[in-house]
């Protein structure tokens, strides 16, 4: 997993789509693309993916 962050100490009303669209596209669609590829290989059995506590929490700067 990448965990590429967000902007921090932004509200959220002043990001920009340029600045979160790589977040979610690299975040995201990388788990998805990683585990679409692996399925192919594996054909049977699990995935299962994780995240660091900071994917639940927020942390302060």
């Amino acid at each position: 997993m990448a965990d590429v962050p967000g902007p921090t100490g932004t509200p959220v009303t002043d990001i920009a789509d340029e600045q979160w669209n790589p977040v979610v596209s690299i975040n995201v669609n990388g788990v998805f693309n990683c585990s679409r590829s692996q399925l192919k290989v594996i054909k049977t059995g699990s995935i299962v993916s994780a995240a660091s506590t900071f994917g639940q929490i927020s942390m302060s700067e």
